[in-house]
This record gives structure tokens, C-alpha cells and sequence, in this order.
């Protein structure tokens, strides 16, 4: 697994960083039991034909079995993210990094949620781990536009304390 996750790393061309990502995530999702990783396939077929509730059920199910099977976590954060349910795909997707610390997908995935909730701090930390992993992961123009809200939120914090110093508070 190193190796494949340090060509993807260094690898100098696109073409060739989408098969080792592909290769990291097929390796990922093996599981030494072929049952589950039927059923993880099956809660992906349920997912794309936008049941997403009983594709969260199926990962739910094998999450119970094996509560190390980082990619199970990872898809039931991203059927919590399609169903809205914010703080349950942070969780699911934490959870996705914690069983495995180079899952770039599980650092993509919370960087996603954290900037559509307006956690730019959070979502730029997420972005970057994910990049770290995985240079060629698509997120790092969302990671643009989170710095880039950052700094205007941050501008805007100064400008409001500059008013208020100068002129009080203007609400009274």
C-alpha cells in the first residue's frame, strides 16, 4: 500500500495518478470476508440508484460486523452527506480516518461537509490532509474557495473591530 500511495504522490502525470488512485481504493475496499465486500458493493448499486437510505442501512449492517472497515465509514459519511445530515457524515467520516489516517477520501469527504456548513478553518485543515495523501484529488479548488472565504471572513472581523474601536458599538 505504501508504494502505490507514493506514486500517487509522485507520479508526474494525470493519467497515471488516476490508476494508482484507483489502486489504493480497490485495495481499500478488499475485506478478508467476500460477503461484506458484496454487500459493500450492494449498498454502492442501492447509492447510485439513489436509495440512499438503504445504502445506509447495508453500511450501517457492516459497520456492526467490523467496525474497521474504513471504507463501510466512508460511504455511510457520504449517504449522510447526500441525505443532509451534516453532523452524522462528520462523524461516519471520521471515523473512515481514523481506521485509516491515509483514507484521502474520508479527508475529502470532511472538507466537503465542513465548507457546506461554513467551517472554512475546518474545511481548509480536511482539504490540505486530503492533499497531502492524494496531490491530484479534485479538492483543491474547493480548498481555494474556502481560503478564500477564510480571508473574507477574516477581513470582516477586522473591519468590525476597527469601526467599533473608532466609533463604539453602532447597534445602541
Amino acid at each position: 500500500m505504501k508504494n502505490l500511495l507514493e506514486l500517487l504522490q509522485y507520479t508526474h502525470c494525470l493519467e497515471d495518478a488516476l490508476i494508482a488512485e484507483e489502486a489504493v481504493k480497490e485495495v481499500w475496499k478488499a475485506h478478508i470476508n467476500q460477503d461484506t465486500r458484496w454487500e459493500y458493493d450492494d449498498g454502492i448499486t442501492h447509492l447510485f440508484r439513489g436509495d440512499k437510505e438503504e445504502s445506509l442501512s447495508i453500511y450501517n449492517h457492516i459497520i456492526e460486523s467490523d467496525p474497521g472497515y474504513s471504507e463501510a465509514w466512508n460511504k455511510k459519511a457520504t449517504c449522510h452527506y447526500m441525505l443532509g445530515e451534516m453532523p452524522q457524515s462528520i462523524n461516519a467520516a471520521k471515523s473512515a480516518s481514523d481506521a485509516n489516517p491515509e483514507n484521502f477520501q474520508a479527508h475529502a469527504g470532511l472538507g466537503l461537509v465542513y465548507a457546506d456548513t461554513n467551517q472554512y478553518k475546518k474545511a481548509v485543515n480536511s482539504f490540505r490532509k486530503c492533499l497531502s495523501f492524494n496531490p491530484w484529488s479534485p479538492v483543491a479548488s474547493r480548498l481555494c474557495i474556502s481560503l478564500d472565504h477564510l480571508k473574507k471572513l477574516e477581513l470582516e472581523e477586522i473591519i468590525h473591530k476597527d469601526v467599533k474601536d473608532r466609533f463604539g458599538n453602532l447597534d445602541d
